[in-house]
């Protein structure tokens, strides 16, 4: 997987950006995750195991960065760091709880049957999901997609750092020290 994820992140998803929606990109990688699920669970032979797992990587590297774009994009900017540290917080406690879920289901089902059953279910929550989007850009990612968009200024004047959110802090002093 890993050999997978840098190919697609160097050479991938760069071309892909230019000719593609953040959509179409992110449908593309998911329904190559679903794929690789299924020939994870079928293929028998190590080699044509690793290269499946290198399809798996690429297609779990183009819709990480894909849906992490789309993330970066809907956050205020005042607010970016804290929700960056929240959503990381979030996936590393999902990845914990999804270990214990995915080792339940492989010990009482096997490997091959919960890597079907997750590909099933990751295809039917694509169909699930198929009206929502992450196409905030067009392609040249610099003009807003939606049409009933118009930004505004309400003032020109800079707002004053109490206007901003804040977090309270506190601090030790230790003698002698500044």
């Amino acid at each position: 997987m890993g050999a997978g994820s840098v190919v697609g992140a160097v050479l991938v998803i760069p071309w892909l950006r230019t000719r593609f929606s953040p959509n179409s990109v992110t449908l593309s990688a998911n329904l190559l995750i679903v794929l690789a699920y299924a020939l994870m669970a079928l293929v028998r032979q190590p080699e044509a195991f690793f290269v499946v797992a290198a399809l798996a990587g690429v297609g779990w590297t183009l819709s990480a960065s894909e849906l992490w774009v789309a993330a970066q994009r809907a956050m205020p900017g005042c607010a970016r760091g804290r929700m960056n540290a929240t959503v990381i917080m979030i996936s590393q406690g999902t990845m914990a709880l999804g270990g214990v879920i995915w080792g339940s289901a492989a010990a009482i089902a096997g490997a091959s049957y919960t890597l079907l059953g997750a590909a099933v279910l990751f295809l039917a929550s694509l169909l699930l999901a198929g009206r929502l989007s992450i196409n905030t850009y067009s392609t040249d990612r610099m003009t807003l997609v939606s049409k009933d968009y118009e930004p505004t200024v309400a003032s020109t004047k800079a707002l004053p750092v109490s206007a901003a959110p804040t977090i309270p802090t506190a601090g030790i002093l230790i003698p002698g020290q500044t």
